[in-house]
């Protein structure tokens, strides 16, 4: 084993790092990460403490590891590690290490966003919009997201199209809905291009030419926050940076003509309130195997901040097969983004509950989220989802005794044009669905045994791409107290 040089803080980051990466939970390798991280924490090192709650969350068989994860990130936070706040955010709304508090969920996410930071921003305007840790209030959410697209957050200018498309929280402006969407094309938003098609069909020429025009003014407005962010008098690490440059943004987005786009609600014309969300229900498709559809189960936001968490973590599984040395092949070949507990964003705890309500699980039965994104030609080869004997005992021996995965849960992203319905191969039926359906089956017969009638694949995509959101309960918690002496 190479020696770790004390001496040197960052070497002994990078070589933990590398461990706890590399090695298998348990092994001797991840035993030394571990004890490097703890030595570092408990010297001071921000980064080490953070590293190590990333690493009690994502392995509750370490010792302790609820309870310490809340306390690396607490003094992680206390000396200003944005990231932390955005854990500690998460363990409040799972209820990792305490008891679920939503106030105290969103009152660490305020201090991220009364920082400034654009993606806090637009994560606690969904909470505003969910009632999560607060009532909901449509205008604020409106606002918290308009003062991330005025930085040139992505996310912001897909939700912000939406908004002005449908008048939720501000004024209906379908030229405004145009703009934004013109400037999320640009930023290369997923399925934005194809979003842009749709409404170019059912928007006046006038309503798009009045867009385009205000798309040039935001965009220019926007570029120009940088030459007034660089003339501010105080420095990055003064207490009064954040007040100072939220002035400045406030100051330059004020320049624009449009009084629809202020940041002060009580100028923007009115918004309609959003129709009550309908109670979720499931409407059987088979009974053998169990496939349920479900109608409108995430709404136009929920998907893009579900899109917007994906895009930057997708990798290909076609890419990661070739790095293997061509061993075996994955049964899809598109690309897969997976929500790890360290990267969890409210949007998937929001999904999460709705799942855990309508299937009367609790919410720390379920795997980590991923999102799948199709291609044109890429499929899912015929497969099952439950564990055969050989994964459930290799699954044992690194400490997941979450047993068995009985259901898998897809939420329909972005639908394709053509193709990619999902099929269970034996008993034949081809499942669907528009845009915020879900679909989930069970993988496990009523006596919990595996169920060879689950078998199915995702047919090939002709035209356009698909997104799913996916998830799987299983049998037992994930996230019980288990020690595991390493």
């Amino acid at each position: 084993m190479t020696a770790i040089p004390d001496h040197n803080p960052t070497g002994e980051l990078t070589q933990a790092r590398a461990l706890v990466s590399q090695e298998a939970f348990g092994s001797e390798g991840f035993e030394r990460g571990v004890q490097i991280l703890s030595r570092r924490a408990e010297a001071g090192d921000v980064e080490a403490q953070l590293l190590l709650g990333h690493l009690c969350c994502q392995f509750p068989g370490l010792p302790d590891a609820p309870d310490r994860a809340l306390a690396l990130y607490h003094t992680a936070a206390q000396r200003g590690h944005p990231e932390a706040l955005m854990r500690l955010t998460d363990l409040a709304m799972f209820g990792y290490g305490h008891q679920r508090d939503d106030e105290a969920a969103f009152g660490y996410l305020r201090q991220l966003a009364d920082a400034g930071y654009p993606s806090a921003l637009c994560q606690l305007a969904l909470l505003h919009s969910s009632g999560v840790g607060c009532t909901v209030d449509e205008e604020a959410a409106v606002t918290l997201i308009l003062r991330a697209a005025a930085q040139g957050e992505t996310l912001a200018f897909a939700l912000l199209a939406e908004r002005y498309l449908d008048g939720r929280g501000a004024a209906r402006r379908p030229d405004l809905a145009w703009a934004w969407l013109d400037l999320a094309c640009r930023r290369q938003f997923p399925a934005s291009d194809r979003r842009r098609a749709q409404l170019s069909v059912v928007l006046t020429d006038g309503d798009k030419s009045a867009g385009d025009d205000a798309a040039k003014e935001l965009m220019d407005n926007i570029r120009g926050l940088g030459p007034a962010a660089a003339a501010m008098t105080l420095p990055e690490s003064d207490p009064g940076y954040a007040q100072q440059f939220a002035q400045v943004v406030a100051e330059n987005f004020s320049q624009l003509s449009e009084s629809d786009l202020s940041l002060d609600p009580a100028v923007r014309g009115e918004g309609v309130a959003p129709p009550p969300r309908a109670d979720v229900s499931a409407e059987p498709v088979s009974w053998e195997p169990r496939v349920f559809r479900v109608r409108r189960f995430a709404d136009s936001q929920e998907r893009l901040f579900l899109l917007g968490a994906a895009a930057g973590s997708l990798v290909s599984t076609r890419d990661s097969t070739a790095a293997d040395g061509g061993g075996e092949v994955d049964p899809f070949d598109g690309d897969c983004a997976v929500f790890a507990p360290h990267l969890v964003t409210p949007i998937v705890r929001i999904i999460q509950r709705r799942w855990a309500s309508l299937l009367h699980v609790h919410e720390q039965h379920f795997e980590p989220m991923s999102v799948l994104r199709y291609g044109e030609g890429h499929e899912y080869t015929p497969h099952v989802d439950y564990f055969d004997s050989q994964r459930m005992a290799a699954h044992r021996s690194v400490g997941d005794l979450g047993g068995q995965r009985l259901i898998t849960g897809l939420v329909y992203l972005v639908t394709p044009d053509g193709g990619g319905e999902t099929e269970y191969c034996v008993a034949g039926p081809r499942v669907d669905g528009a845009d915020g359906d879900a679909v989930f089956h069970f993988n496990a017969g009523v006596d919990g045994l595996p169920d060879a009638l689950s078998l199915h694949q995702g047919r090939p995509i002709t035209g356009g791409e698909k997104w799913l959101s996916r998830t799987a309960v299983r049998e037992n918690n994930l996230y019980l107290k288990r020690e595991m002496v390493l």
